[in-house]
């Protein structure tokens, strides 16, 4: 029996889970997104870690004792940690059709302007390049 609570009773009511505890109970116990619908946010694990331990950093102690974690923190933490992967799942696919509209719409423009002929930045050095190399041969 542990008298760190000031009472006699059982370890589960007197002794808390550690943060490091707590990372590892919801990284284990994590209900997972289906991952044929997002197969590129989860390839890499260390998104899921990286996302437990902004919810639960270092410093954090606010977890009771085991039994009340089990009982009543958890269930929190689990939203808490649902509602982080949403968010990064968003900006994952915001950010993936922001580079694939770029790379529709801005690409062709960046080319035209590059290779113009005439008046194109590129197309200048390449010419030079190309009359230099054909005055060699």
């Amino acid at each position: 029996m542990n008298d760190s609570c000031g009472y006699q009773g059982p370890w589960y009511e007197c002794l808390g889970p550690t943060c490091e505890e707590v990372r590892l109970d919801l990284f284990t116990n994590f209900t997972w997104f289906n991952v044929k619908n997002f197969p590129d946010c989860f390839t890499n694990p260390n998104i899921i870690k990286s996302i437990i331990h902004k919810v639960v950093p270092d410093g954090r102690d606010d977890f009771g004792s085991h039994r009340g974690y089990a009982t009543f923190v958890r269930h929190e933490l689990y939203k808490e940690v649902n509602q982080e992967l949403k968010e990064y799942m968003v900006n994952y696919i915001l950010e993936k059709r922001a580079w694939k509209k770029l790379r529709r719409h801005l690409t062709p423009l960046i080319i035209h302007k590059l290779y113009k002929p005439v008046t194109g930045l590129r197309y200048q050095k390449s010419k030079e390049s190309f009359n230099k190399l054909s005055k060699q041969n």
